[in-house]
């Protein structure tokens, strides 16, 4: 008696079988996209209440980088959950590619953005020891 092994899957199943490898490579790329455009963000300095009084405008743009970054943050994980499991080639791919390059475009003017905000306020008295008091 011989017995048969069928070495081929059923043709539904090799599709959703290389829809599986499809995507994971996918993720693979867009993971190792994000990783090696990965940007350090600085952390804002806060203001005395002293420095906050002088220069109000310092005020007003630390509160407009911090109302910035929640939206960053909130495109970040939309996209995230929009985009981590898409077919290669689709549609979807390619808006997905889109929206990461201009995700990575706002986060790198954000954070020179900050980098200019951290300057004023060091200049204007922040982040140093002689500034004592409450902080905003």
């Amino acid at each position: 008696m011989t017995h048969r092994i069928a070495i081929f899957a059923p043709a539904r199943a090799m599709q959703t079988a290389r829809r599986l490898v499809c995507a994971a490579v996918l993720m693979a790329a867009l993971g190792a996209a994000a990783s090696t455009q990965a940007q350090v963000i600085p952390a804002l300095l806060p203001l005395p209440d002293a420095v906050a009084s002088a220069h109000p405008d310092l005020a007003r743009q630390r509160a407009a980088l911090v109302e910035e970054r929640n939206k960053l943050r909130a495109r970040s994980q939309q996209h995230n959950a929009q985009c981590s499991a898409v077919e290669e080639g689709s549609a979807a791919e390619a808006s997905c590619r889109a929206e990461l390059a201009a995700l990575n475009a706002d986060l790198g003017a954000h954070i020179q953005k900050s980098k200019e905000y951290n300057s004023a306020a060091r200049k204007a008295g922040a982040g140093s020891e002689q500034a004592p008091g409450p902080q905003r």
